[in-house]
């Protein structure tokens, strides 16, 4: 697993969400084919910029954080803390 992958991944369940609940966040239409989708991504840390945008989104993470904790991981070979998630009232 890379960066992106284990990043997505602990944010994933730091929100308390599973695959199916994302995957259903995300629109698929087979939440079983979603979910296959988010394992292979944690896996492998391939993504497409724009599903990269809508699982950011999902996870209520903001581009520059995520690109902080990718930059935190890469230099340190530690995982940062997971910010909590902002709550739009």
């Amino acid at each position: 697993m890379n960066h992106i992958g284990r990043i997505l991944r602990a944010v994933r369940e730091a929100r308390g969400l599973t695959r199916e609940v994302v995957a259903y966040r995300l629109g698929y239409g087979s939440v079983r084919k979603g979910t296959h989708k988010l394992a292979v991504i944690e896996a492998t840390g391939k993504v497409k910029s724009d599903l990269l945008v809508n699982l950011l989104e999902v996870l209520a993470l903001d581009l520059a954080t995520f690109e902080d904790l990718a930059e935190c991981l890469y230099l340190t070979g530690r995982f940062p803390p997971i910010p909590s998630a902002v709550v739009i009232v």
